[in-house]
């Protein structure tokens, strides 16, 4: 039923502002009941072209961000730059306006921000635990001790309570028609609010000088020989601590550290007092004691608890503001005029007052740790809008990032910001042609579903007046006003992975469903949802019977290999669609952006983004590029009377993952046998039942955890096993973070070459074609076997067998020593 009628019926006004591009209502017109979407590039929301973005190598504008480019979200984590759009000039534009020392943004009317407003920050207060007691504690006493046995049942009860509510998606126009509410006796509060980010997490840095010496040299030190005044002497103990021998001075109140002076002018601060870019970006922890230098030495506390640190260099006070920041601690920056008083009144340099507050220990010092709240007021973890402003049009530009939350930080305050979404105004539409419907929006992670997609049900669902009659948040439903019901969340079973799959969804009865991000979940809870959709009966708007709604299960997911690519792309099922999207298809994208993508990005790369190939996987996603796999599988490799045999293993004895054996002569590698639910005996006793057979020169096995009991078998039956510990140190530290980064590595380095002759085996190339990995701290890194299993509900039992197997083919160097 379209908005409008369903507004006369029900008598009120129901606004839905949703706009389908062309593919996206091909996708929405689509009849096939199973449909995968691959979504449309460049999609976005604006921000000005001057707007300062936290980068990898630190302050870019948004004019200097591009594709593949890295900026950090909300939750602190490097996330790479997808898409950006063309600049704009044209639209509306509006300032937003900060409390934290006029910090100020300008965006353009649609672009979508993560915020509470007054009724979300009451409710995220009167939903802790903390204030629940507090109310219990004030109420009166009303029993009277005749029934004790109700005194004992409500005792044991287990109460169900709301839980605090999330951010949700408004954009700039909607925050500016709302953005002042009446508080207290003040008729224009603010309305909104946005939370801070966590803790940006940079690698540790390699520091000449300690981040502790640093930050007391910049406190209180003589700019030009490097002494340090005060009367502290736990300052110098610490500084000392770190191999810098006391040197006594005339005056009792200053020290002098020997080989200090050196270290600080080759990092280039002395003579020229401030905080070097390796120092700002270092991980937590050095961040954190370059602040306790600095607050130690020239900071101080009120006894309210209020930190402050003044000085007259203002480079110096925008670094720490920085660095306070980076580390989730909200500061503002005051300046004033500073006068002498030593004769005559003199006029000296402004001076830079930073003022915030913190439970986080920003000092050493016992007397002004004594002083820290135990506790903070929750505004100073949020950034307050005080104003929006319409400006004149300037220069604009979106971002899209690979971020879960597709959050990123934005100006000098790193203040979150939101891009953008199709499937849920798929249910949604549903859900509005029949009545009493129930459909469902779902994810794979709980988790993660709450950072993203359920920031778009807020915005498309929740966020429309007049739409929604109730929101159960234990049960996870949102009732409609024509009584259909959306019921979403996470897929995944709140119990551990080598639990039942499918527990969640076991009893669920919906017509339709939308899957956002399929590629997450297992092949398994996909096929198994498909029998649970089409098992409910709506009323159809049209005919005003009950009928079964016809069943729908719609999907979004970005190219990727794995059984998703099987399903949808290698093979023609029935009753399956896939609707892809290309640049070509978007009509707000210029030539410009398809330019730059080919600058920046590998052919495979650019195939993936502009043209949505399935047969290409970028270096940002998969460790083993799909194209190389099936080149794998292509190539015929003879093995020859020289080469090389050797058998792999990777062990598991019960649960649902399997253990894997294989074999490989020279680059020839093939499955002999996948065992399931076994003992680590038997596992060691057809290892060398394969030894007797083959004769390999050695038998690879997993050497922590199952593996080890095979190990110890395996010697006592005299077979040449070479243990394989993942976690021990690689060969090539400077590159890699341990020996299982760089196995992997190296069999995509044999894979790139074209040398591998892979089994056409579909369980292996799809999870080989799923182990993803990063670069962040500048070495290489394979996520977890846990981070895998939670992602595609299995353990990579083929994939760390084949990385055995290959470990030491065409290398240098052998695992074995």
């Amino acid at each position: 039923m379209k908005p409008d009628k369903l507004s006369k019926k029900l008598g009120t006004r129901i606004d839905l502002q949703y706009k389908p591009s062309p593919l996206q209502l091909e996708a929405h017109l689509c009849n096939e009941p199973i449909i995968l979407f691959g979504g449309s590039v460049g999609g976005g929301k604006e921000l000005s072209l001057i707007t300062p973005i936290l980068t990898e190598h630190g302050w870019k504008p948004m004019g200097d961000i591009h594709v593949g480019d890295k900026v950090f979200d909300q939750a602190g984590n490097l996330v790479t730059v997808l898409r950006e759009s063309k600049v704009s000039t044209s639209g509306v534009r509006y300032k937003i306006i900060f409390n934290n020392g006029a910090e100020e943004v300008l965006a353009c009317a649609d672009h979508q921000w993560l915020v509470r407003d007054v009724r979300n920050r009451v409710q995220c207060t009167n939903r802790t635990d903390e204030f629940r007691a507090k109310r219990r504690a004030k109420r009166p006493y009303r029993g009277t001790g005749k029934r004790r046995d109700l005194m004992v049942a409500n005792a044991e009860r287990e109460y169900k309570f709301k839980k605090p509510p999330e951010q949700f998606v408004k954009t700039t126009q909607q925050l500016f028609e709302t953005k002042h509410v009446k508080i207290g006796k003040n008729p224009k509060g603010a309305n909104y609010t946005i939370d801070k980010s966590l803790p940006l997490q940079f690698p540790e840095k390699e520091q000449i000088v300690p981040a502790y010496a640093l930050g007391a040299f910049l406190g209180d030190g003589c700019v030009a020989t490097a002494y340090v005044c005060g009367y502290d002497y736990p300052v110098y103990d610490r500084i000392a601590s770190y191999g810098y021998d006391i040197q006594e001075h005339k005056n009792p109140c200053v020290r002098g550290f020997k080989g200090l002076s050196t270290d600080l002018k080759k990092i280039g601060v002395l003579n020229d007092k401030h905080i070097p870019k390796e120092y700002l970006f270092g991980s937590y922890q050095q961040r954190l004691e370059l602040i306790q230098g600095l607050m130690d030495t020239d900071g101080c506390i009120s006894k309210r608890g209020i930190c402050e640190f003044s000085s007259c260099i203002k480079q110096l006070s925008d670094d720490l503001c920085f660095l306070l920041r980076s580390i989730g601690v909200s500061c503002n920056v005051r300046t004033n005029e500073a006068f002498s008083y030593n004769t005559d009144k003199k006029k000296c340099k402004d001076r830079h007052r930073i003022a915030f507050t913190t439970t986080l220990p920003v000092f050493t010092l016992p007397r002004h740790l004594a002083r820290l709240p135990k506790k903070i007021d929750k505004k100073h973890l949020r950034h307050t809008i005080t104003d929006i402003i319409p400006v004149p049009s300037v220069p604009m530009k979106c971002l899209e990032v690979d971020s879960p939350s597709h959050t990123y930080l934005c100006s000098k305050s790193l203040i979150p910001t939101h891009n953008s979404v199709w499937g849920v105004n798929d249910m949604l539409q549903s859900c509005l042609d029949y009545a009493e419907n129930r459909v469902g929006i779902y994810r794979w992670e709980n988790t993660i579903f709450e950072q993203s997609t359920m920031k778009t049900i807020n915005e498309w669902i929740i966020g429309v007046k007049n739409l929604v009659k109730a929101h159960n948040q234990t049960k996870r439903e949102i009732t409609l006003c024509n009584n259909s019901v959306i019921h979403y969340g996470g897929l995944k079973p709140s119990s551990t992975a080598a639990g039942d799959l499918l527990a969640t969804i076991k009893s669920l009865e919906v017509s339709c469903a939308f899957v956002d991000e399929v590629s997450d979940v297992p092949e398994e809870v996909f096929e198994f949802l498909m029998g649970r959709i089409g098992r409910w009966r709506g009323i159809d708007n049209k005919t005003g019977k009950r009928i079964y709604v016809p069943k729908r299960l719609i999907c979004s997911s970005n190219p990727v290999p794995g059984w998703v690519k099987k399903r949808f792309i290698d093979q023609d099922l029935e009753g399956h669609a896939f609707i892809g999207a290309k640049t070509s298809d978007n009509p707000y994208l210029d030539k410009s952006y398809v330019d730059d993508l080919r600058k920046r990005w590998s052919p495979e790369k650019v195939k993936q983004l502009l043209e949505g190939d399935w047969d290409t996987v970028g270096e940002t996603e998969c460790v083993f590029p799909y194209i190389y796999l099936q080149a794998a599988i292509a190539y015929e490799y003879k093995p020859k009377e020289t080469d090389i045999v050797e058998l792999a293993c990777d062990v598991a004895t019960y649960g649902g993952d399997a253990t894997v054996i294989c074999k490989r002569k020279g680059f020839k590698g093939e499955i002999l046998e996948v065992i399931k639910k076994c003992d680590s005996m038997y596992i060691a006793e057809r290892l060398a039942y394969y030894n007797a057979i083959y004769h390999p020169q050695a038998v690879k096995v997993d050497g922590v955890g199952n593996g080890e009991g095979v190990c110890s078998r395996l010697f006592q039956l005299e077979v040449p096993c070479v243990p394989v510990i993942g976690q021990a140190k690689a060969f090539d530290e400077e590159h890699f973070v341990n020996l299982r980064a760089e196995m992997h590595w190296h069999m995509r380095t044999l894979l790139q070459r074209g040398w591998i002759d892979l089994p056409d085996d579909i369980d292996l190339i799809n999870e080989m074609g799923c182990i993803k990995f990063s670069d962040n701290p500048g070495k290489i890194q394979i996520e977890s076997k846990r981070e895998i299993r939670k992602r595609i509900g299995k353990s990579p039992d083929y994939t760390d067998a084949f990385i055995y197997l290959f470990s030491d083919a065409g290398s240098p160097y052998t695992i074995g020593g």
